[in-house]
């Protein structure tokens, strides 16, 4: 095993963290999304941490309550790309199950069929990356397979990256597509387009996403390649940066705290622990392995 699954997961909120921070600094998106991003990714884990498992109806009452006030756009596509990271990790092991329970958890977004496919795409890597699956000759392919029948045109899109050289040029061509309004498509294309370009650099291609004038891609991105190259992957400067962060009017106090979330959904998961959402100390250690693995102090 690579990476344990622990790491993994906390580099997919790391990554998404640095995407959105980025995206706050170069002024694309204004502070208010960033209070927001932690408060949806909050709901869904307490959700999960509450019942130890995935219930649609307390799951969707969570989340759905903390975007209702969201404009149209990337935002929304943020909210249920962040919301479902939790569901990909209940889920992982078993892709059809996984694809059911997202398509549940994503009925709350029903109305935005590109948030939805989005969401799918973003998720299916995550977790074939969780899985140490992930192939790069069937990673398009699979991915569009995933997303189903639908009426976007996101496949279409995605099978133009695996069937093109990844250069400059088809950077350019994927930027023209926000003046026809797929800001979900394109973020994705994007976010994928930059991972799949230099996927052993998460600063390389989280600082090329940032720089881009279409604002979206940074998050996925971030997720992306951190699920992919682990915090081991993750410029140390910036990792420390992420954990001192404070979060005004969030029910968290800091970023750190929100990692420590994760830690126990990975130990709810696992079976180690028995946590309730108020828990008011988390395990510092946590006893996670892969399996048949035997880890002794």
């Amino acid at each position: 095993m690579r990476y344990p699954l622990a790491n993994r997961f906390r580099a997919a909120l790391l990554g998404a963290l640095i995407g959105e921070n980025l995206a706050v600094s170069g002024g694309k998106r204004e502070l208010a999304y960033d209070i927001w991003w932690y408060e949806i990714i909050v709901s869904s884990i307490q959700s999960l941490l509450d019942l130890g498992k995935f219930d649609v109806e307390h799951w969707s009452d969570r989340v759905g309550k903390k975007w209702y006030s969201c404009e149209p756009g990337n935002s929304i596509l943020n909210a249920a790309i962040i919301a479902t990271l939790p569901v990909t990790l209940f889920f992982h092991e078993d892709k059809l199950k996984l694809r059911d329970n997202l398509l549940k958890a994503l009925s709350i977004w029903d109305n935005y069929p590109g948030v939805r496919d989005a969401a799918l795409a973003v998720n299916y890597v995550v977790g074939q990356s969780f899985n140490e699956n992930l192939s790069w000759e069937t990673l398009i392919p699979q991915t569009v397979d995933f997303i189903g029948d639908t009426s976007t045109k996101l496949p279409q899109k995605l099978l133009q990256i695996d069937n093109s050289i990844v250069d400059i040029v088809l950077s350019e061509n994927l930027e023209a597509e926000s003046e026809e309004g797929c800001k979900s498509i394109t973020a994705v294309l994007l976010g994928f387009y930059y991972f799949i370009s230099s996927p052993e650099d998460f600063r390389l291609c989280i600082l090329r996403a940032s720089r881009n004038p279409y604002c979206g891609a940074e998050i996925i991105s971030g997720i992306l390649s951190g699920t992919y190259n682990g915090t081991l992957g993750i410029p140390v400067n910036w990792q420390i940066t992420q954990s001192n962060l404070n979060i005004a009017s969030s029910p968290l106090t800091s970023s750190f705290q929100m990692l420590e979330l994760a830690d126990a959904l990975i130990a709810v998961w696992s079976g180690v622990y028995e946590l309730g959402l108020h828990s008011s100390t988390l395990e510092k250690k946590l006893a996670i392995a892969a399996p048949s693995v035997i880890q002794c102090n």
